[in-house]
């Protein structure tokens, strides 16, 4: 055995299916945290129905029929209470995928190379995605389809046989995505420049010409079609993608970049090296031309495989490639770039020696390889871990009010998470196939994220908060009082679900309406409207058919005086002579922690950990937005640090204007000129704050005047903005 492609073994194939169900299970158990996401959604609630045009429409120009099959048999199995069973079937192609590679490339190269190839494409980070994420099936469905037909190709069945079996291979992997059309390209080249099979070429025409029919008739989006969309929609799928500009000098050279940039990453992510792609790829192309000259001849499966992933990546580059050659490297693409270069490294690898310092150079390299995939692969699985918390609170929120009246079920849940998916549709996928959440209560919401709780009750019924002049409205009966709003007021009322509250004010104004659930509202306003002087204005408090209490802000301009009444009030204040909040009050943004801290106002503090990176965090301490009346002010701030030895500044304290995108007034400080204990440093003087502006208190960490990590431990109580020359709050 002087050369790796001459070891033989039987317990490499028995090892690799070892690894395989190591990897599933570890895979599927990092993952059983995940719930639907995204494009999944896509399926759960227009994939339901059992019509024909459901297993044919394009989604996302892609030919889908076979995951929509899949899917819809999990429906019926387990229906939404798990995503662990879309998951493990999606991660059973991928091992199929890994295992037919290994038969194709033991086939060419030998099994140590074939056991290499397939290890690093079960485990292959780069490309992750395709193999973390359960709506990937699809095209790994392709790529197991694909290379079951070139193994079929390439064996000794009879002609008819042969043909119709790989015939109907290369149709299952165009019946699952587009990565399909990319094998077809490979069987296509390869039997073209091979003379002894050409013959075989037979096996590409059927399923090309059925991808060309069901292109016309659904992919392409042709008027009348049922894959049209309305007169009215924008275009999708296909018709979306597709580059629609002059394809001239700067089309062609961006898309040669697209190319060459999917070439590098997909090189980088097999050798667990992402950042080296670029130095890495002219190595393997040089090893491989090599080899090839050594050879004397360029055999059909490597042009194959050479023309498919060039393929590839122009195919994508055609709508991806004018958002720059970075789309490229993007995983979900980098996992079919792999599965074509992984026989063509390997067929390179198989002259190496195999013997003396070769075998452990050769072992270092594939464990370095394995172990850097295993890394960036077991990130990506937990990559999601936060967003999937706030995708079940959101769910579970929508749940805890099934049925509300007020509840706007055409509108979007998370316009980040899942932009398709409203109220209307996750709750009648739900009635029929069961809820992917636990049981929500009211009581049990307050467990959750409260803020994304807040965002979700904001997205389900602000537009129902409305305000409606009526003249005839009586206050008999309601609890009323008046707030001495001469130069405007902020009144905090806490309001029963659905009853009305009236306002009066005498002089008339803007007033500005903010909604809360849990916490006080730390948005910006739901409503605007401009009150009539002296006519009563009826409030409509969204109704969400349980007895809860709404937490709504009403910040006014110069209104006289404002009488607020109401049956359902609990509490109402106003303070129009300065403004003051709690750092650990409301929502605090990356980075940021509420803690304990018997010295704070609150008992609680907003911390900033000390080795904080200023490149990896937003660091804004106060979410709440508010108008201040027009005036002159002073801004302090009541903070401490854990160790005061620094004299570097660090931590920006002020007010920013959210309208006008800039501080109000602001100061950086360092730790030694705030000291270990709580004490109020005046921030700024003379503030004046543009009418009718949003500003927020923000405590921001700057890295501006040293190194961008933060030296200690800050903790932020609160800021206060007051009247020009008052004492700071006591």
């Amino acid at each position: 055995m002087n050369r790796v492609g001459d070891v033989r073994s039987a317990w490499l194939w028995r090892c690799l299916l070892g690894a395989c169900t190591l990897v599933f299970a570890w895979v599927l158990w990092l993952t059983s945290y995940k719930n639907f996401f995204y494009d999944e959604w896509d399926f759960v609630t227009q994939a339901r129905s059992w019509n024909p045009n459901v297993f044919l429409l394009a989604h996302n120009e892609h030919w889908s029929t076979l995951p929509i099959l899949v899917w819809k048999l999990l429906f019926v199995i387990v229906g939404l209470r798990s995503h662990v069973p879309y998951e493990g079937a999606a991660l059973a192609v991928h091992v199929m995928a890994v295992v037919l590679l290994f038969a194709l490339i033991r086939r060419r190269s030998g099994d140590l190379p074939a056991f290499g190839s397939a290890v690093v494409l079960l485990v292959l980070g780069g490309g992750g995605l395709d193999i973390v994420w359960a709506f990937q099936i699809g095209w790994t469905g392709s790529i197991a389809f694909g290379l079951l037909a070139m193994l079929l190709l390439d064996g000794d069945l009879p002609f008819v046989r042969r043909t119709v079996l790989a015939s109907g291979a290369l149709l299952g992997s165009l019946m699952c995505s587009g990565v399909g059309l990319a094998f077809v390209v490979a069987v296509g080249v390869e039997l073209l420049f091979d003379s002894r099979r050409r013959r075989l070429l037979a096996a590409v025409v059927i399923p090309g010409a059925l991808f060309v029919v069901w292109f016309l008739l659904y992919g392409a989006g042709l008027h009348g079609t049922p894959g049209a969309p309305c007169p009215t929609c924008a275009p999708t799928g296909f018709s979306a993608d597709i580059h629609k500009g002059s394809i001239g000098i700067a089309f062609i050279s961006n898309l040669m970049a697209f190319g060459a940039t999917g070439l590098e990453a997909s090189t980088g992510a097999i050798f667990g090296a992402p950042a080296l792609g670029v130095a890495l790829l002219p190595i393997l192309s040089a090893l491989l031309a090599f080899s090839w000259y050594r050879q004397r001849t360029i055999r059909g499966w490597q042009l194959a495989m050479v023309a498919a992933i060039v393929f590839w990546f122009v195919l994508v580059g055609l709508g991806r490639a004018q958002g720059g050659p970075g789309g490229a490297a993007d995983s979900h693409y980098l996992y079919v770039g792999a599965v074509f270069l992984l026989p063509l490294i390997a067929d390179a690898a198989k002259e190496l020696p195999w013997r003396t310092l070769w075998r452990p150079a050769i072992a270092l390299a594939f464990a370095f390889a394995v172990s850097s995939n295993l890394v960036q692969l077991r990130d990506l699985a937990l990559s999601q871990t936060d967003m999937m918390r706030t995708e079940n609170a959101e769910l579970q929120t929508v749940e805890a009010f099934r049925g509300a009246p007020d509840m706007q079920l055409d509108r979007g849940l998370d316009d980040v998470i899942m932009p398709q998916l409203t109220a209307g549709t996750y709750l009648a996928a739900t009635s029929q196939l069961g809820s992917p959440v636990p049981h929500a209560t009211i009581e049990s919401l307050k467990q959750l994220p409260r803020q994304v709780v807040d965002q979700e009750m904001l997205n389900l019924f602000g537009s129902a908060l409305t305000v409606t002049p009526d003249p005839g409205r009586s206050t008999a009966g309601l609890t009323c009082r008046s707030i001495n709003a001469l130069a405007g007021a902020t009144i905090d009322l806490q309001a029963a679900a659905g009853q009305p509250i009236v306002l009066l004010s005498s002089n008339g104004g803007d007033a500005y309406l903010f909604l809360g659930f849990l916490n006080s509202p730390t948005s910006q306003p739901v409503l605007q409207v401009s009150l009539l002087t002296s006519t009563s204005e009826l409030i409509h408090i969204p109704n969400t058919g349980k007895s809860i209490d709404w937490l709504l802000r009403i910040q006014t301009n110069a209104v006289g005086v404002l009488k607020v009444c109401g049956a359902g009030i609990r509490q109402a204040q106003a303070d129009s002579n300065g403004y003051s909040l709690e750092a650990a009050s409301g929502q605090l943004d990356r980075g940021w922690s509420a803690v304990s801290d018997s010295a704070a106002t609150g008992g609680r503090a907003a911390k900033l950990a000390a080795g904080t990176n200023v490149f990896s965090y937003t660091n804004d301490a106060f979410p709440t937005w508010f108008i201040p009346t027009p005036g002159l002010y002073d801004l302090w701030y009541r903070v401490r640090v854990a160790n005061a030895a620094s004299a570097r500044p660090e931590m920006t304290l002020g007010v920013w204007d959210g309208t006008g995108r800039g501080w109000v007034g602001s100061k950086t400080f360092a730790p030694n000129q705030v000291g270990s204990t709580y004490s109020w440093v005046k921030v700024s003087t003379g503030l004046h704050p543009m009418p009718e502006h949003f500003v927020q208190f923000q405590a921001s960490f700057t890295a501006q005047f040293g190194p961008a990590t933060l030296s200690t431990d800050w903790f932020v109580d609160e800021a206060a903005m007051v009247p020009i020359g008052s004492a700071p709050p006591s």
